[in-house]
């Protein structure tokens, strides 16, 4: 991977929210069809979605209800901000999205008010002690925005963010391990591997997740589908990272996580948010920038952009 350094601070804020978001469109195309070889992918209507060509998925919603909670707290390390994350997920869920996960879904319809979503989900752990989904992960780059100078304060935030609908441990050590590498990159680390190897050793699992970050660039590329499990869609997500090419970095990683299948918006919007927050806005096609949108509908590719960069400066 190139060198990053002298990318700044503000492009890369906006390639965390805007690569992500791009990913996620990409891959909403391409959600559990035949896989498809990354030469070939391409902006279409999505497969679950039916929205238009460009538009965003869950993945991005969810984000974005973070994101909106943030700008309104300055952050996300209060008890009131998760409170307001967690409004936010509501009124994405009482707007009737057209694709949303099982376990998210169940979690929410299950639940009476913001303050009671951390019990609900615990509630649903408990009847179904084995079941760590993706759906927190493909939503936690956002956190690293404004608190990306504090890894323990990301690492912590990303957790309990997780835990509103995904408590498993393995969901919070994914959302843990993400954002912190996704924070490294903000912070100027030059290379995705230097920013998880930097996240890797403020985990507590750290070896075993070492390990599982090893195979996942070991294995053969069909072994990371299924990847609706956390840990499978990381390590997919890890892979297209690992892989992209030096000189188109952004186009190459996200086209190759489209590539693997499967639950394809969530594994290009994780790989999406960690490439741009090292590699910036610029090396996302404008093309693909243009006709971004999504829940919510008013929210245009101007306001993401001016989201990313006013999370990134809470701490200024």
């Amino acid at each position: 991977m190139p060198v990053t350094a002298a990318i700044t601070r503000d492009e890369r804020a906006l390639g965390v929210l805007l690569g992500g978001a791009v990913g996620d469109a990409l891959g909403a195309g391409y959600e559990f069809q035949n896989r498809v070889s990354p030469d070939v992918v391409t902006m279409k209507p999505g497969v679950l979605t039916g929205r238009p060509a460009g538009q965003w998925s869950d993945d991005t919603d969810m984000t974005l209800g973070i994101a909106l909670a943030a700008q309104r707290h300055r952050g996300l390390a209060t008890s009131a901000a998760l409170i307001d994350v967690a409004e936010e997920f509501l009124r994405w869920y009482r707007s009737h999205p057209p694709d949303i996960g099982m376990q998210t879904r169940a979690v929410l319809e299950s639940c009476t008010s913001p303050e009671d979503l951390p019990h609900a989900a615990a509630q649903f752990q408990a009847q179904r002690p084995d079941a760590a989904g993706n759906g927190s992960l493909m939503r936690t780059a956002v956190v690293a925005l404004p608190h990306y100078r504090d890894l323990a304060t990301v690492a912590t935030t990303a957790r309990a963010i997780s835990a509103l609908t995904h408590p498993h441990h393995d969901a919070q050590d994914a959302c843990a391990l993400w954002t912190m590498a996704v924070a490294c990159g903000l912070q100027g680390t030059a290379t995705p591997e230097e920013s998880m190897e930097r996240a890797l050793d403020q985990l507590p699992n750290r070896t075993l997740w070492r390990e599982r970050l090893t195979a996942a660039v070991e294995c053969e590329p069909h072994e990371l589908a299924p990847n609706g499990w956390v840990v499978t869609a990381l390590q997919a997500a890890w892979r297209s990272v690992h892989d992209a090419s030096p000189t188109d970095p952004f186009v190459s990683g996200v086209c190759g996580a489209v590539a693997l299948g499967d639950d394809t918006d969530t594994i290009a919007a994780i790989a999406g948010s960690l490439l741009g927050a090292h590699f910036g806005v610029a090396s996302i096609p404008g093309r693909w920038i243009a006709n971004l949108g999504g829940w919510p509908e008013h929210l245009t590719t101007g306001d993401l952009e001016a989201l990313a960069l006013d999370l990134a400066a809470c701490e200024d």
